[in-house]
């Protein structure tokens, strides 16, 4: 259908009627003339000029409508084109008024081929057709309200809504704009867009209940290091609740002061800038690597926990860097079996004494400070009867005893000697 068809007709009319008023309005003044004893040859003169005026005139005027109607047949012509190859389906309709000039209904004017498909009616049956008594439903649901309330206002209406087809729900965006007495309405098909949201947000409740239900501290922050989210584990880990750090405190609070400046200086580069304390823990990270290294955490109440922390870089749908995520955890039981591993390996098991094993290592370091000072070591060596375990006749308790003396025996060595010094049993 072409849209600009019946505006350019009424033009055309306008101006013909024009042209015709204007021939007879110098007719009847040549009129007057003649009865006021203008000669024949004069009034001729000038009926014939007028004639000619006037036809010239009426030509301009055609072939400028013309030219009018030819581009206003291009524009309509691309825009029927570009309407028809839409992805969207897209109508105009235009407002139907009565002698009040009051808005009772809606006209389609021009439907493209997915707007057909999506109405369930052929073009025929839809254009020129009031949308009331075509899908009086639709009215009844607000629609034609919504329409009138456009056209009036001029304020563009966007919403989302969805419908059933061939038993499968699909999701429509439809955007109501006005076009002068009539309104354009364009829907686009967003089905796809919705699963994917409805999969985003089920994608993020089961982070957010991954994060929150996580045995370890997981502790977010922004690029300054501020706190921005922290689990139910980092509370319970540091004795900070939420409220006491989100957006209000930088992660490195937690951290044992005299560790970061130790590691500030394992880290500096002498030909790079200084950074701070953060921007040290998060260098590999911001790297794409991941940052592990054991620390001490201060809680709360002042007292220190051992933890292993892994720093890794949170990135936009961009791949910009965005902020930090600090993965902790609890390694004070795994300090203390170390400690008691290493105080197995390097000490007696019956006598609790320093074995062979810290013999060496003790007169390895004694050595190599004496080296490095220009002093002497000495060590001195009390042999003793060797112990024996008996598991019968009373011979184990006999060695536990000696085992005792022994371990009084080292502890008064360990007395008598300076703090520099050691005493091995």
């Amino acid at each position: 259908m072409d849209i600009a068809d019946k505006d350019n007709k009424r033009i055309r009319l306008f101006w013909f009627a024009v042209g015709v008023a204007a021939f007879y309005l110098t007719v009847w003044k040549l009129s007057g003339l003649a009865r006021v004893n203008v000669s024949a040859d004069v009034a001729n003169g000038l009926l014939w000029g007028a004639t000619t005026l006037t036809a010239v005139m009426l030509l301009w005027l055609e072939r400028r409508q013309s030219a009018g109607y030819r581009k206003a047949s291009e524009e309509n012509a691309r825009f029927i084109a570009a309407a028809e190859t839409s992805d969207d389906a897209f109508s105009i309709l235009d407002a139907v008024r009565n002698k009040s000039n009051d808005i009772v209904s809606f006209r389609y004017r021009y439907v493209n081929g997915h707007a057909v498909d999506l109405l369930k009616k052929p073009r025929v049956e839809l254009v020129d057709h009031e949308m009331c008594v075509l899908f009086p439903t639709d009215c009844l649901q607000g629609l034609f309200e919504k329409y009138r309330d456009v056209v009036l206002t001029g304020e563009p209406v966007s919403e989302e809504y969805s419908l059933m087809r061939e038993s499968k729900e699909i999701w429509l965006r439809r955007r109501i704009v006005k076009l002068g007495d009539s309104v354009a309405v364009t829907a686009s098909d967003v089905s796809e867009e919705k699963a994917r949201e409805e999969q985003f947000q089920s994608l993020s409740n089961f982070s957010n209940s991954v994060f929150e239900t996580a045995p370890f501290s997981i502790i977010e922050t922004d690029l300054n290091g501020t706190v921005r989210a922290m689990n139910k584990a980092a509370v319970k880990l540091t004795g900070y609740a939420s409220a006491e750090m989100v957006g209000k405190v930088a992660v490195t609070a937690l951290h044992d002061p005299e560790e970061l400046t130790q590691f500030a200086k394992e880290t500096a580069a002498q030909d790079d800038p200084v950074k701070d304390h953060f921007g040290q823990l998060t260098a590999k990270a911001a790297q794409g690597e991941v940052e592990e290294r054991d620390w001490t955490y201060i809680q709360r109440d002042g007292s220190t926990i051992p933890v292993h922390v892994a720093v890794t870089a949170v990135r936009d749908g961009a791949g910009a860097i965005s902020g930090f995520i600090a993965i902790a955890s609890d390694i004070t039981e795994r300090k203390q079996l170390m400690s008691y591993l290493k105080h197995m390996a390097s000490h007696d098991q019956l006598t609790g004494l320093p074995g062979r094993t810290l013999l060496r290592e003790r007169v390895g370091e004694a050595i190599e400070k004496a080296t490095q000072h220009g002093r002497k070591a000495a060590v001195f060596v009390i042999a003793g009867a060797p112990l024996r375990r008996r598991d019968s006749g009373g011979h184990g308790r006999a060695v536990t005893g000696v085992a005792a003396a022994v371990r009084h025996a080292g502890a008064n060595g360990r007395r008598r000697v300076r703090h520099c010094d050691a005493a091995l049993g």
